[in-house]
């Protein structure tokens, strides 16, 4: 089954009790990609076209019929969240993310992004405080999420 269209968002409707709902759990990488292959909670095989061109969301209504939804689920990745002091520290770690192209989302006083293991010890060089947490990373959220080169 293809499925290349977004209905709505299940977040933004009302209670729909008597439906059964499919979910496709994606990553925050997978939410802006625009062909999958993926599997229902229930086990079904589908393909998922992003026709538009902002990212999936979380929630977003792919299939509906009389008795079942399937339904996008944006799943929990690792995160640091980076707890910067003051604004000079903000941007520096902004900047040292910022070159290893690494996503990032600024909450407020705090900078969150995808664990990577590399990024650890560079934090731990500058002196920054930060902890190891889950969270949903929403593509919208995040800054510098596509991909680039310098070539």
């Amino acid at each position: 089954m293809i499925l290349d269209k977004v209905i709505g968002n299940i977040n933004d409707l009302p209670s729909l009790y008597w439906k059964k709902i499919e979910v496709v759990e994606l990553t925050w990488e997978e939410m802006g990609k625009r062909r999958l292959r993926k599997q229902t909670g229930a086990g079904r095989e589908v393909g998922i076209v992003r026709t538009q061109e902002e990212p999936f969301r979380d929630g977003d209504i792919v299939y509906s019929d009389e008795d079942t939804l399937i339904v996008l689920q944006l799943q929990e990745t690792a995160v640091l969240v980076v707890q910067p002091q003051d604004m000079k520290e903000m941007g520096t770690v902004c900047y040292h993310l910022g070159n290893r192209h690494c996503p990032v989302a600024v909450m407020g006083e705090i900078v969150v992004c995808p664990h990577d293991q590399t990024l650890t010890p560079m934090l731990d060089r500058l002196g920054v405080k930060y902890y190891h947490d889950k969270r949903r990373l929403a593509q919208d959220e995040l800054v510098g999420a596509s991909h680039h080169s310098h070539d």
